[in-house]
């Protein structure tokens, strides 16, 4: 419930208010499953508003593959890195496990649903493997100004 009453908050609607918001969740599901990350994103400059449904989107789809690192990957260390570029909004997680067949249908609704998330926004999503080992997320927003 907190995470819809942030989304929605006209007072949040900031790249940096998303990611402090994907910053905390990060520190605290990573640090309790002992689990390295680096999180990088968007210095003050490069803060631009965001659409309450983007922000939400984005940080669900977020949720999702950090939720996946933690129960699938069996990995040691996690990188997340949010940036702009060009018109775009790039967010990549990434992580150094056992890695996994994105093709393969599993019994869970994550993967799909982030795909769903992804397109009713315009935005692409590639899921794939990381160079050499573990599983890469990647999310493009495209960015439309708001005033």
């Amino acid at each position: 419930m907190r995470d819809i009453v942030w989304a929605i908050n006209p007072r949040r609607d900031r790249l940096l208010d998303l990611s402090r918001r994907m910053r905390g969740f990060a520190s605290d599901i990573f640090t309790s499953r002992n689990i390295q990350f680096q999180f990088h994103a968007p210095d003050r400059d490069r803060d631009l508003r965001l659409g309450p449904e983007v922000r939400r989107d984005v940080f669900l789809i977020f949720k999702e593959a950090v939720s996946n690192i933690v129960r699938h990957s069996s990995c040691a260390e996690a990188v997340i890195q949010l940036s702009v570029e060009g018109r775009e909004l790039v967010l990549t997680v990434s992580d150094d496990g056992e890695g996994f067949d994105p093709s393969d249908d599993g019994e869970g609704q994550g993967l799909a649903s982030m795909l769903r998330r992804a397109e009713g926004f315009g935005g692409k999503l590639e899921i794939g493997p990381n160079d050499g080992r573990g599983t890469t997320v990647q999310l493009r927003v495209p960015i439309v100004k708001r005033r």
